[in-house]
């Protein structure tokens, strides 16, 4: 089946709010949308300086009146993620007495948790990544009396198969004078979480790297890197991860 991935940036510049400037996330969360073949739309987006929070809603649904939502939400924070997710719980339990939260843990070490609470009329699947600049999650909530299995199963499967890899906007941000890096930033927007599966600390530089080793590697390709070159580069590095079905 023919994957459509979004890749939500969250903040896409530099923004001022009270004088205080709004960070560009590290990272982006590369998402198997193609899974799901409803069409889902902007529902919200809010920023700060301490995060952002981007929901979806399927196409016809509004955000005040959702029955399914995926939301993806950016916290900076130097706490580690057993610390952020449990903060996390203690809070929805002191809000819902009688919820209850399962986890389980990804390969990657990402924390993935599953819950229901009539209080907030909320069944959820959260998934929480430790990324260089803060905690990342992705989640998909659907209304408990409208949980449908099937639909439920695809998008435990999506949030478990999502990917993080370097934002392209804040490369491009951090150093706008430097052409090469725009031009690869752009290149592992298209094919970074769809074609290779680099790790949730890599960096553009050490992205570089993984080409430059190749290139060394490879006298035979007389000094010239074509951009299918660059990207075996990085599928041989990163290979697409297997998982359980």
């Amino acid at each position: 089946m023919k994957k459509a991935w979004i890749l939500l940036l969250g903040v896409l510049c530099p923004s001022l709010l009270h004088a205080q400037v709004i960070p560009t996330p590290a990272m982006a969360v590369t998402i198997p949308m193609g899974e799901d073949n409803r069409k889902w739309i902007s529902g919200s987006s809010e920023r700060a300086v301490t995060g952002f929070i981007s929901e979806l809603v399927p196409d016809g649904q509004t955000i005040d009146a959702w029955k399914e939502m995926v939301a993806q939400q950016v916290t900076f924070t130097n706490l580690p993620l057993r610390q952020y997710v449990d903060g996390w719980k203690a809070a929805m339990q002191g809000k819902d007495a009688q919820i209850q939260i399962t986890e389980s843990s990804l390969a990657d070490g990402s924390l993935v948790v599953e819950y229901t609470s009539l209080p907030f009329q909320e069944t959820a699947i959260r998934r929480f990544i430790q990324c260089s600049d803060g905690i990342y999650a992705l989640a998909y909530h659907v209304r408990p009396q409208l949980r449908d299995e099937g639909k439920y199963k695809i998008w435990l499967h999506i949030i478990d198969t999502a990917s993080v890899i370097p934002n392209p906007k804040a490369a491009a941000a951090t150093h706008p004078e430097n052409p090469q890096e725009v031009w690869f930033a752009d290149f592992l927007r298209k094919h970074g979480g769809k074609d290779f599966y680099p790790p949730h600390d890599a960096t553009i530089n050490s992205l570089m790297q993984v080409v430059q080793d190749y290139y060394k590697a490879h006298p035979e390709l007389g000094g010239k890197l074509m951009e299918n070159q660059i990207l075996q580069a990085l599928i041989e590095k990163y290979p697409t991860p297997v998982t359980s079905p």
